[in-house]
Order: C-alpha cells, then structure tokens, then sequence
C-alpha cells in the first residue's frame, strides 16, 4: 500500500497593504517677467523706494538762503532717519542687498549732461569793446578779458528780450559787447548797467540778429538750495568757450570781501554759497546750476594762497577749490532794479562795524563813523554797540551775519528817520538817523587808454571820507601797471581837480578833453593836479599819440 502523500499547506500570507503615497503639490514654476526672477524686481522697487524717500527728505531738509538763518542740528538728524529707512528696506528684503549709492550715482550720472544741456540755450561768451582814442580819433576796439554770462528774464520783460546777467567788469568801461552763444551764433550786445558792490552787470543781446531766436531762451531758476547737494559751474574758462565743472555745495554763507579789476570792492551786501567745482578766469557772471540745470548762483571769485596767507594769517602751500558764487535769489534782485533803474540805489548811513565776543554774547561794535554822514549827525561815535534798528533787535553771531545787517541798513527808505538803540558805556541811548540814498547810477570809470588810467566821478562820500572841500573832480580807480600813469606815479585813490587847468564837471565833458588833448600832436605831457593824503600834488603824464594799449 502506497503511502499517501500527505500535501502540506503553507499558510497564507496575510495581503499586503499598499504603500501610502506621499503628498506632492502641484509644483508651479515662479512667474517671471522678460525673463529675469521676481527677486529682480524685488531689489529694484527697493531702490527706487529708497530713492523716493530720499528725494521726499532732501526736500524737507531744504535750508534757508543765507538771508535767513538755519538750524544744521535741527536737520541733521532727518538724514540720520533716512539712512535708518534704507537699511530697514535691506533688512526686510532678506534675499539679498540692494546698493543704493551705486543706483543714485548712476542716476546722477545722467542727470549732469541732461544738466548742462539744459542750460546751453542760455549760456553766453562775452567778448567786451570799449572805447579807445588813436592820434585823436575814436575807435571802438575789443578788450582783452572776456567773460561769461547766462539769458535771464526780468520781473518786467519777455521771455524773448535778451537780457544777459554777467560781471561788473563785464560791462564797466564798455560800450558795447560781441554775444556767442552755445552753438557759435554771434550777436551784438547794449550796455544796460551795473553794481560794483554785489558785482552784477546787465547786457541787452540783439536777438533779431539771430538766425531762430526762439532757440534762445532765459535760465530756469531754482527756488530751492541744499547743504552739499550736486552744483555745476559753467562758463568760459581762460576764453576757452563753455566748460562745466562739477562739485557740490560747501557752505551756504560765507561773508566775503573781493577787488575787481577795476579797483572795487565787492562782496558787503551779501553772503556767497561756497562750492568746490572749479572756478577759473573768464568763468566770472557765468550761472552754477543744480543737477536739474536750474540756476543756483552767479559765479563770482575764488581763493587763492595769497588771499588765505592776508585773510587768516597761514601759509599753505596748496589750495584748491575754495570758490564762491552769489545766491540767485540776491543776484535777480540787483539785476531787476539795474534794468529799471540802468544802477542801484541803497541807503546809506556811514558806519561800519566789528563784532566783539569777549563776554557773553557776540555784540556789534560800531568802529567807524564817516564825517558828515547822517550817523556822526545823529550823534552815533565809535566805539558804541548797535542793540536795535528800528523795532528789530541786532543780532550776529559772526562775521557772516554783516552783510545781512548792512543789506538791512540799505533798504532803509532814505530820508526817513529811523530810530536806532545804542549801548554807551553801559548805558541805553536811542538816536534817530536819517538814512541818505548812495546810487551806483554813475558809477562808470573812463578808461584813459593811452594814459593808462580810470577816472570816476567824485561822489559826497568820497568827499566826505578822504576830507576834501572841493565839490567837483575825479578819482582815479585804476592804474594799467607799467603804462604812462604808472610811470608818472599816479595811485589809485588820487583826486583829480584839473587836467592841463581844466575841470571836467561830467563824464561826457571828460570824454570830449581826453580826445581833444590825445589828438594834439605838439602836445608830449598832460599836466595833472592832484589831492593825495589832503596835500595837493602836480604831475606831467606822457601823452602818446598811439595806442597805450587796452584793459
């Protein structure tokens, strides 16, 4: 019996479980935009936000011109706030850093050619003629120096006038003026006028001379200047036409005193904006502009080594860039009344001031007072200390306050009394003073070319300040180094009472005699009468028959 084969089940195994299928999300590719990551585009909405809020703060950190004053701690602390706002958009952007200098910069990168662009419409080179006399004949012949100016509008006149503001020495001794514009067209220009004291003059463009003037139109002015904001210097740097330079805004008041080439000095009335971009020669009357291409300020003048060595007692051995422009607002001023009124007339009283500081607060220490002016009438003497004008308390805390007081002194309506406080010794005292007008109408020197000399009108203050008793003359207000004047020694600062016994009583009756006297060919030397110091002095002049040479 076979055996029976037993078949042995295996148990079963138990179902296997499927596997859980993990969850996985749809997986969306992140939109872009012409092809570059939001995080592009994050970055750059940072920046310009940034930027915004430093356009938005710049603007509200606006200081005041210097006819005002300003607080630079009240302020300062604004600019720490946007600092601190740019790098709380940083830290919020968490991907990555945002390099807001490198955007401003290359904004700002733009901005100055768009800039000098701007302003090429209105910018002017100013080659001066003046008169000259050769063997007795008139001539119209150009000067040497040239300099540079800019189209403006004044408060009574069109865009299309052609009303140039430049220099004084643009147009003092002149008598008409050759225009380049930016793009090498020519015009001829009129003598309007000029103030030696705030050194403006005012130059009328024939603009029909032109091939399209409507191309030409006046500089846009800026309403607005801020401590180291962008600046832009433009003129004719050494007759070389249209160059700009770049810097930026260093100080907004700077009290400074400067000679023209004429002998004047200017600089009482107003503080300058000191700024680091260039100033060269022939660069005088040209504008400085904002990076918008706004005008900011007149070129005016820099210092040199000399000048610091005489002004603060040191001796460096390189000085660069410390240059000064007149605020726009005070140069349109002057440059609207010298249209209305062909000069500029301020009140004033003859005093002058230092301010002391040895106790307490600075104080205004009255340290001259001319002879016979309304002051010494008034019964003010040196040595008092100015407290009040009128019903405004005097108040300066340095040398850059004064041409602030002296510009309140000559808006004074002259005639009028006002009442002004003084300290005496420690004791209050109130004099009333009657303020006298001073024009700069007829102020224009004649240059004696083949004498080699100015001569201007003798005015009651120079009477008054040199002591001298005569009523008519001339004062001498430059000397050609080296020229015939110079060789007889003749100074700046001589009275002349009488040319070969004659006295002009005016300007034309001077101009008539110094033809009529260079024109006679028998006659060698002109003899001179002179005050100098109160004495009276006679000089003999050379009186060549060709041409001296010109300014």
């Amino acid at each position: 019996m076979s055996a029976r084969r037993t078949r042995i089940r295996e148990p079963k195994a138990a179902p296997r479980r499927p596997r859980p299928i993990p969850f996985r999300p749809k997986v969306v590719k992140p939109p872009q935009f012409l092809g570059l990551a939001p995080v592009f585009w994050v970055n750059v909405a940072l920046a310009f936000l940034s930027l915004f809020v430093i356009v938005g703060y710049a603007g509200s950190v606006t200081f005041k011109t210097p006819e005002d004053d300003f607080n630079f701690q009240k302020y300062a602390s604004k600019w720490e706030n946007v600092a601190g706002e740019i790098n709380r958009l940083v830290r919020e952007s968490k991907r990555s850093k945002v390099d807001v200098s490198a955007i401003i910069d290359e904004i700002m990168k733009n901005q100055i050619p768009r800039a000098c662009k701007r302003i090429a419409s209105s910018l002017v080179f100013i080659e001066p003629v003046a008169e000259q006399i050769v063997d007795g004949e008139l001539t119209e012949d150009p000067v040497t120096l040239s300099h540079s100016g800019f189209l403006f509008k004044p408060s009574r006149a069109a865009d299309g006038d052609g009303y140039i503001l430049t220099s004084f020495d643009a147009v003092n001794q002149v008598k008409w003026a050759t225009v380049t514009f930016f793009d090498g067209q020519v015009t001829r220009a009129e003598v309007v006028g000029g103030d030696a004291a705030s050194n403006i003059g005012v130059l009328k463009a024939d603009m029909k001379l032109l091939e399209d003037p409507s191309r030409f139109r006046p500089a846009a002015i800026a309403t607005e200047v801020s401590l180291g904001q962008p600046v832009i210097t433009a003129g004719a740097a050494h007759a070389w036409r249209f160059v700009f330079y770049r810097g930026t805004i260093s100080h907004l008041s700077r009290a400074l005193e400067f000679s023209l080439r004429s002998g004047r000095t200017a600089g009482r009335y107003s503080a300058f904006y000191q700024v680091s971009s260039a100033l060269n020669p022939g660069m005088d009357g040209g504008p400085a502009l904002n990076s918008r291409g706004e005008v900011v300020g007149v070129n005016m003048t820099y210092l040199t080594k000399d000048d610091l060595r005489r002004e603060f007692l040191v001796n460096y051995e390189y000085v660069k860039n410390i240059n000064f422009i007149l605020p726009i607002g005070y140069a349109l001023k002057v440059a609207d009344e010298i249209v209305e009124k062909k000069g500029v007339t301020r009140s004033w009283i003859g005093v002058d001031f230092q301010i002391i500081t040895e106790e307490g607060e600075p104080e205004l220490l009255i340290s001259f007072v001319e002879p016979d002016s309304p002051a010494a009438a008034a019964g003010i003497r040196p040595g008092d200390v100015l407290k009040m004008i009128g019903p405004s308390p005097v108040s300066v805390r340095s040398k850059d306050d004064l041409p602030a007081l002296r510009r309140t002194i000559a808006s004074l309506k002259p005639g009028v009394a006002v009442a002004l406080k003084i300290d005496r010794n420690g004791a209050e005292k109130t004099v009333s003073v009657k303020p006298e007008a001073s024009s700069t109408t007829d102020e224009f020197e004649f240059f004696c070319s083949v004498w080699g000399l100015s001569l201007k009108p003798l005015t009651k203050r120079e009477m008054n300040k040199r002591h001298i008793e005569t009523g008519k003359g001339f004062i001498i207000s430059y000397i050609d180094s080296g020229g015939r004047a110079d060789e007889a020694n003749l100074r700046v600062g001589d009275i002349v009472v009488g040319i070969e016994g004659r006295l002009p009583a005016t300007r034309e009756e001077l101009r008539n005699l110094y033809v009529k006297l260079t024109g006679d060919k028998n006659l060698s030397t002109v003899f001179f009468k002179v005050i100098r110091s109160g004495f009276t002095r006679f000089f003999l002049v050379k009186n060549s028959r060709k041409l001296a040479g010109n300014r």
